[in-house]
């Protein structure tokens, strides 16, 4: 039975957990292993495979990643982050793509320090 959640902004954080995770179980299952198994072969622990397929807040990033690369599936991710490319406007001017560069505040010039009792 296919089982569909409709992803929106009204969707909170807990349910998109537990479907990724009822997703990966599902996935899973179809390789014939048993977590132990899986675990062992995507160099996890089998409660770090556990805390995941049950959609635990705590589950690590690093988890779900050894779980998308033993489920042949780390490929999907370039759908979700595609490389950016240039807009079909850069492309006609002529622009090249710059990586887009962290924002730093501004230092303050030091002013000169003053005793205070200076006229």
């Amino acid at each position: 039975m296919s089982h569909k959640i409709n992803i929106n902004g009204s969707v909170c954080d807990e349910q998109l957990l537990k479907e990724i995770g009822r997703r990966i179980a599902q996935l899973r299952l179809r390789t014939r292993q048993t977590q132990e198994e899986f675990a062992q072969g995507a160099g996890l622990s089998r409660s770090a495979l556990q805390r995941l397929e049950h959609g635990d807040e705590g589950a690590r990033l690093t988890t779900f990643l050894a779980a998308l690369r033993m489920l042949r599936r780390i490929e999907a991710l370039e759908m979700v982050f595609p490389d950016a490319e240039l807009s079909p406007m850069e492309l006609v001017e002529g622009k090249r793509h710059t990586p887009l560069k962290r924002a730093r505040k501004r230092k303050a010039k030091p002013v000169a320090w003053k005793w205070g009792d200076e006229k």
